[in-house]
């Protein structure tokens, strides 16, 4: 009998250990990341391109903020370019120490999409980083600025192998409509600027804003060739402090999300500015499940951003919106990527990981805008 329990006892802990060791992925995996079903796409579609692991390997985000704290651990070494055109550095300057973050906010929008660490990990945690640094210390800023960031990524996309941009920058009025907001030229220069980005198919996830109405959008979220993203929380529910009106294209987790700081720190945050680097991100793992298949990635839509906003929110989980009375849609990549799978005729495989339980030392293993 002692002997027979201690086999057991034996077969138990090595199960346990199995299970710690091999079955626990290297990076835990954030809420986020859960909700969105990035983790079992991981799991399901392991090697996606035949490069990766489904992590956005080889392809480069350029995030307009604060800058990015090109040292920091879970960012690894992958900071890889940048522009200065905000105060408290060289201005035009593409030396690092100029669009180092000052701040904090640029760090954990770059965290959020692709941090990389046993604490933090992004949505597509092996992209490399363009930092444009628009705003300050403070986090304040002009336009003027944020319009040249915008140029230099059109200017600069090819060269650096730029396939997502994230700006999670807005002003504090709202415009239920893109003819509301008033013709002034700083206004039609971005506008130009994310027109470009959008003909070259690269997606521009923008945050929504934090005024909390429930009939607006900020600048430049309001814009048809940004893609517009509000807040929700782990519960799918409206982050309260979210603008949206029938512009809004997607909501994201916003809420309570753990990122990157500067100075190699960490910290909460919630807003639109931490949900618009959700769909960024995704929209890099998209863009490598679709170059599967095919090289045309608008694929008779009229842009890349267009399809991709149209395969989330037909494969989204709804949020109603109580205050509005409009339903929005949280992106769910798992169900993304086997559509597009679907749509090309592939047979969609089962997942490579078990549920395992242990029991009297058997194991039984169950398996838009437009």
């Amino acid at each position: 009998m002692n002997k027979l329990f201690s086999r057991r006892g034996l077969f138990v802990l090595i199960v346990l250990v199995w299970l710690a060791v091999i079955a626990t992925p290297a990076h835990a995996d954030s809420l986020a990341n859960d909700l969105m079903g990035v983790t079992d796409a991981r799991l399901i579609y392991p090697h996606i391109d035949g490069v990766d692991d489904l992590t956005g390997q080889v392809q480069r985000v350029a995030i307009i903020d604060t800058g990015i704290d090109f040292d920091h651990p879970a960012l690894d070494g992958r900071v890889v370019a940048g522009i200065n055109y905000a105060a408290n550095a060289k201005w035009g300057s593409s030396a690092a120490i100029d669009y180092n973050d000052g701040h904090g906010h640029g760090t954990f929008v770059a965290g959020v999409i692709g941090g990389n660490s046993s604490r933090v990990n992004g949505v597509a945690p092996s992209v490399e980083f363009i930092a444009i640094r628009a705003l300050s210390n403070d986090g304040t800023g002009s336009f003027n600025d944020v319009a040249r960031g915008l140029e230099w990524v059109a200017n600069n996309a090819d060269a650096y192998n730029i396939t997502a941009v994230n700006v999670s920058i807005g002003t504090d009025s709202t415009y239920a409509v893109e003819a509301g907001v008033p013709f002034w030229s700083i206004y039609d220069r971005i506008e130009n600027a994310l027109g470009t980005l959008e003909s070259l198919d690269i997606v521009t996830s923008v945050a929504s804003g934090n005024s909390g109405s429930s009939t607006g959008l900020s600048v430049p979220a309001i814009y048809d060739e940004s893609l517009a993203v509000g807040a929700s929380t782990f519960s799918d529910t409206l982050y309260g402090n979210t603008n949206r009106s029938a512009e809004l294209e997607l909501l994201a987790p916003g809420s309570g999300i753990y990122s990157t700081w500067k100075d190699g720190g960490h910290r909460y945050g919630s807003g639109t500015s931490y949900a618009s680097p959700m769909v960024a991100g995704l929209s890099v793992l998209l863009r490598e499940t679709y170059l599967q298949f095919t090289d045309d990635l608008a694929g008779g839509y009229d842009s890349f951003q267009d399809r991709v906003v149209d395969l989330l929110q037909q494969t989204g989980t709804p949020i109603l919106d109580s205050a509005s009375g409009l339903t929005f849609f949280r992106p769910n990549l798992d169900a993304a990527i086997a559509s597009i799978y679907l749509e090309h005729g592939v047979y969609v495989p089962e997942p490579t990981s078990l549920a395992v339980l242990v029991f009297g030392g058997m194991i039984v293993a169950r398996r838009r805008k437009r």
